[in-house]
């Protein structure tokens, strides 16, 4: 049997018309769904009530030396806590000539699960500080633990700052990733806790300070 050319040159275009026009369909984004919470007052935390001189001369050293002091935030608002910020302090003796090496500190911000992470930079997971507008995803390393700040003579490293900054946060589940961050004053040994956000829709990335 013959096929008309006339006819195979229309079927030919029919398939490519339309599969130019799948092409073009554009994929609608799903909207950002953000949650946000402003803490009013701000949440206050620290371990150290005050610097003492040590009596050997060696320097300053934090007061009380065993001391914790914890907030936990439910990001999400799902009822269910999502992470913790924890201010530690304590005494582990490692030297008797440099007796203020055997006080210890550190700020550690961890999720309460492995599915729950903070973004850091590179080893030692130390936290990654954001600006505004700085974007969070999947593009950055993430740890289910991030210091802020760790002083401790067994320790490999030190780290410390003193800024106002956001920090990235994300929640991995099953239906995907999603990503929020938490915006914190830390000075010295204090960490003020200002306020939070989340989005709730799914493998959306958020913006640091985007609220809506």
């Amino acid at each position: 049997m013959k096929i008309n050319p006339y006819i195979l040159v229309l079927i030919s275009s029919a398939i490519i018309g339309c599969s130019k026009e799948n092409d073009l369909d554009p994929v609608s984004p799903i909207a950002d769904d953000i949650t946000y919470s402003e803490l009013n007052p701000n949440i206050h935390l620290t371990s150290v009530d005050s610097l003492i001189y040590h009596g050997s001369g060696c320097g300053y050293v934090p007061s009380p030396s065993d001391s914790t002091a914890s907030v936990s935030f439910d990001i999400d608002n799902d009822n269910v806590v999502d992470f913790t910020l924890s201010c530690n302090s304590w005494y582990n003796f490692v030297s008797a000539s440099g007796p203020c090496a055997n006080y210890n500190t550190s700020i550690v911000l961890s999720g309460t699960s492995n599915n729950n992470k903070v973004a850091i930079n590179g080893n030692y997971n130390i936290v990654k500080k954001h600006d505004l507008n700085d974007v969070i995803d999947n593009s950055l390393l993430w740890s289910n633990t991030a210091r802020l700040m760790l002083s401790s003579a067994s320790a490999p490293f030190e780290t410390n700052f003193d800024d106002t900054v956001y920090l990235g946060l994300k929640i991995n589940t099953d239906q995907g990733d999603y990503f929020g961050w938490i915006y914190i004053d830390k000075n010295g040994y204090d960490v003020t806790v200002k306020s939070y956000a989340f989005n709730q829709s799914v493998n959306n990335s958020i913006n640091a300070g985007q609220t809506e």
